[in-house]
């Protein structure tokens, strides 16, 4: 390839502000022949001869799997988030609801965003917007998934599948879900991308894009804080209506707090109790 080529499709990366890219930038690798040595409802697991750009050999493992969607259910003071033990890692873990189709079923991103809301939290959105597409493992597995903000929530009654079992749920400030991230309470990838994904959304919103959502005095409020009526809140932050709150302050460790009010994760339960991770 010259370098004249190169330099041409370098030129996607540098409208970006990327200085200093080199290398075999169109790099492809080509599949000679696949081969599956692994198949479950769940996904498949295959084996390809590989030809590498410098023309050499290999071999190649790819996972299979479904495309899931990933739901951040946000509320004026905070995010839904669940609970449950993650077998790979031998752990209990909290995350955004995600997750595929049970096998047999078919449909929409956005009927999947639905379906994985209600069924593992109870809750019904009357606003569902697509935030991106993103791939969660793409040295290893084809799989992506679809991140969707849930707003105007409705409770329900959960209806988990069987492997679900041991899940819970909790609502948690946004202060306190970025303490639970700090305090490797949320390994998630997918939830820390997904909020990555919240966080360009919300700055594109103040910047005056259209799809930003404005508080009743007019001033952009990011999902999931709160700010007295006029002012605009510190990502992060909650306070009495009316009233301003330092950002991430909270109640001492295992005092009893009002509704709303956080603990000294800044967490709270859906009934506004303090949600202990």
């Amino acid at each position: 390839m010259t370098t004249e080529v190169r330099d041409q499709r370098s030129l996607g990366v540098a409208a970006y502000g990327m200085a200093g890219c080199t290398g075999m930038g169109d790099g492809i690798i080509r599949q000679l022949a696949s081969r599956v040595v692994y198949r479950d409802r769940w996904m498949s697991l295959r084996v390809d001869e590989i030809e590498r750009p410098d023309g050499s050999a290999g071999r190649y493992a790819v996972v299979d799997k479904p495309d899931f969607a990933l739901v951040i259910p946000a509320e004026p003071d905070g995010f839904h988030l669940v609970e449950e033990y993650r077998y790979p890692v031998g752990g209990r873990y909290w995350s955004f609801p995600q997750g595929g189709f049970a096998s047999g079923r078919s449909g929409t991103p956005l009927d999947l965003a639905r379906s994985e809301l209600a069924e593992e939290t109870g809750l019904t959105a009357a606003r569902m917007e697509h935030l991106g597409h993103l791939f969660c493992a793409h040295g290893t597995s084809s799989q992506g998934f679809d991140v969707f903000l849930a707003t105007g929530l409705t409770p329900g009654e959960p209806d988990r599948e069987h492997e679900e079992q041991d899940m819970r749920q909790g609502l948690v400030s946004r202060a306190g879900f970025e303490a639970m991230i700090r305090d490797r309470l949320i390994r998630d990838d997918s939830t820390l991308a997904a909020y990555a994904l919240l966080l360009l959304h919300e700055r594109t919103a103040a910047s005056g894009h259209p799809a930003g959502s404005t508080s009743s005095a007019g001033s952009t409020s990011p999902a999931g804080s709160t700010s007295p009526a006029g002012s605009t809140s510190p990502a992060g932050s909650t306070s009495p209506t009316g009233s301003t709150s330092p950002t991430g302050s909270t109640s001492p460790a295992g005092s009893t707090a009002s509704a709303g009010a956080t603990n000294s994760a800044g967490a709270t339960n859906s009934a506004g109790s303090p949600l202990h991770p």
